[in-house]
């Protein structure tokens, strides 16, 4: 009796010392047991009724393969299997003289078979750890003789049963306390890198997956995003081991495919896998999930979606155990708290990035607007900026302005930015042509409609082998393209393309901002048109009134009116030279009045001609209609050799 107050006194004392570690106080129990009970093997095992499976909390003299079972998951809580499970399922002592001779042994439990005829057990004592919610577990001895376990020896077992519980209690509530500690300060964590982080999100996803992964005892923990179009996951961030399965920054999954982070997604739910190994998708044999668990040892999952205030998930958690543990309720809870804070660092970041994109168009347009004012003379520099911007805000490979409106045989480029030699080409030779079944530019033009290909290759122009389509694809490398047209009141004019050199499709927001671009173009060409009018009709009212003044001082002197007024007329319509002919008085001939410009060698002042000949003059005098020839080599009398 004193040696068992003794051992009783001991266990005490560790219990004392060991408020965040219950291993001691297992240990000093099983070793008291083993020593004052003569059993050859003792064993603490924790499991409640609802557990699947049975977990080695301590043992002394046990079998390598009976605690290799326990590590491989391999030790159900059946209780139609083994008598620790009956104990903890059933709350009560279980004691056998024989345990050859018990019911499970007959009945063939691989188990209890393994028990007596591998190891050797003959007497057993099973003694469940009952706390107040239920049984958590039990203490088992073996004996490899027949000698059933005494009263006295029973009831020592059981006191050390009620101090291993006590243990498991001060240590669940100081690894509560502690937890909450650790999550609190988790937490504070996270909210002030977010604070910090506005312009990325990184940081504050690295110290998501580092407390995630500590807090909740994982070998690795993973963040993947929803892409920007929606169709599939981008492996973002990680902490912990390394998987060959998935690729940091490389690898991306499609939503609607049969990963678990995936699945997820998809259903905007957390998905548990307590063993991939018991998984539908394992046993259909999955690549991913045969990958992850048979190739790299992953044998628990937990998948939690990143939520935003309307439920549609945009990214997922992944958290993954070597070991086959199952995710407790608090720790899928806190996941779910982390996931929640990712979601906030990032709208904090996209609304942050919107506010700058913003600014900056704002300043891009601003720009613009002022160039737009100094430029009154000139849209080139205008379109210039117009396109560098584009591209810049718009994240393009390169931009580019042309003109062209209906009538047009082809489209000119006016102005462009980044673009190849080789498309250049294509438009300086006239090559881009203003049919709309050849180029999407010219049905912008045509429609006055926006036209976005998000990818050129997967065009029926491209498939049929539209020169120009194929080559912007396949000389170019151009995939994503969209076309805005210049329009003014009386149609469209011209158009600002942006070109992408990977599939990429335009947002609404930048759509948006290169019509912006296309209007401004278009004030750009009006107020250099109204200006250049405005020139003229001054100019020509300069004109006019310098032939006025001479007109006045020269009554008597047709000559010198003749002169100013061929002189002005080749100033104001940019003419190399001029001539003017009169009628001769009683007469079927006109003569050269006056000639302006450089010499003449085919004739000179007083000249004359019949006015039934074919010269343009003689047609106008004889008409009364003004005669242009466009081509003076492409007319019937330069073809019949008039001289």
């Amino acid at each position: 009796m004193a040696a068992q107050l003794a051992a009783v006194s001991e266990v005490m004392q560790v219990l004392g010392r060991s408020r965040d570690d219950d291993g001691p106080v297992f240990k000093t129990i099983l070793t008291n047991a083993v020593a004052l009970c003569n059993a050859q093997m003792a064993g603490l095992i924790l499991a409640t009724p609802q557990d699947a499976i049975q977990s080695l909390a301590a043992q002394i003299g046990m079998l390598p393969t009976a605690v290799e079972l326990f590590k491989t998951g391999g030790m159900k809580m059946d209780p139609d299997l083994s008598y620790a499970a009956r104990s903890i399922v059933e709350a009560r002592l279980i004691a056998f003289e024989d345990m050859g001779e018990s019911e499970l042994y007959t009945a063939g439990s691989p188990v209890v078979r393994s028990m007596v005829d591998d190891s050797g057990i003959r007497s057993v004592l099973f003694v469940p750890l009952v706390g107040q919610h239920g049984a958590i577990g039990a203490i088992t001895l073996f004996r490899d003789r027949r000698a059933p376990f005494s009263a006295d020896e029973i009831a020592l077992v059981e006191a050390f049963a009620l101090q291993a519980v006590i243990a498991i209690e001060n240590q669940r509530q100081f690894r509560a306390v502690q937890k909450q500690v650790d999550r609190e300060r988790a937490s504070t964590e996270v909210l002030e890198v977010i604070s910090a982080s506005r312009t990325d999100e990184a940081p504050v996803f690295e110290v998501i997956l580092r407390n995630v992964a500590q807090l909740c005892e994982t070998d690795l923990a993973t963040l993947s995003r929803v892409s920007s179009d929606g169709v599939h996951l981008e492996y973002a961030a990680h902490i912990g081991m390394d998987l060959p399965t998935y690729n940091l920054g490389e690898d991306v999954w499609p939503i609607d495919g049969p990963m678990q982070i995936a699945q997820s997604v998809r259903e905007a739910r957390v998905v548990h896998s307590p063993d991939l190994w018991l998984t539908q998708a394992y046993i259909d044999g999955e690549y991913f999930r045969r990958k992850i668990a048979d190739d790299e040892g992953i044998r628990t999952m937990l998948t939690v979606p990143l939520l935003t205030t309307q439920g549609t998930a945009i990214g997922v958690i992944g958290l993954y155990r070597k070991q086959m543990r199952p995710f407790a309720p608090d720790e899928i809870a806190l996941v779910e708290t982390f996931a929640a804070q990712a979601v906030i660092a990032i709208e904090n970041v996209r609304q942050f990035r919107e506010i700058e994109t913003r600014l900056e168009r704002e300043r891009g347009t601003g720009k613009i607007l002022s160039l737009i004012s100094q430029s009154r003379q000139d849209e080139r520099p205008v379109f210039d900026m117009i396109v560098k911007n584009a591209a810049n805000l718009c994240n393009a490979h390169a931009a580019a302005l042309a003109m062209g409106q209906v009538g047009d045989l082809h489209q000119t480029m006016a102005a462009s930015y980044g673009l190849d030699p080789a498309t250049l080409e294509v438009y300086a030779d006239g090559r881009v042509s203003m049919d709309p079944d050849l180029s999407v530019g010219a049905r912008a033009i045509l429609t006055g409609k926006p036209i976005h290909i998000p990818d050129m290759a997967d065009t029926d122009e491209y498939k049929r082998g539209v020169p120009v389509f194929v080559s912007v694809v396949e000389d170019t490398g151009i995939r994503t393209n969209l076309l805005v047209p210049l329009l003014t009141s009386k149609g469209a004019i011209g158009v600002l393309i942006l070109f992408r050199k990977e599939v990429r499709p335009y947002t609404q927001d930048e759509i948006a901002l290169v019509e912006t671009f296309a209007a401004q173009a278009v004030i750009a060409i009006e107020n250099v048109r109204q200006f250049q009018e405005v020139q003229e009709r001054l100019e020509r009212e300069a004109a006019t009134s310098e032939i006025l003044s001479v007109v006045s001082q020269s009554r008597d002197d047709a000559a010198a009116v003749f002169q100013i007024v061929l002189e002005q007329a080749t100033t104001v319509c940019g003419a190399d030279q001029a001539a003017l002919g009169l009628c001769v008085p009683s007469s079927d001939t006109y003569q050269l009045a006056a000639n302006w410009g450089h010499a003449n060698q085919v004739s000179k002042p007083g000249d004359e001609w019949p006015l039934n000949s074919p010269q343009a003059a003689a047609t106008a005098i004889r008409t009364g209609k003004v005669v242009e020839l466009p081509d003076l080599a492409d007319t019937d009398a330069y073809r019949n050799g008039e001289p």
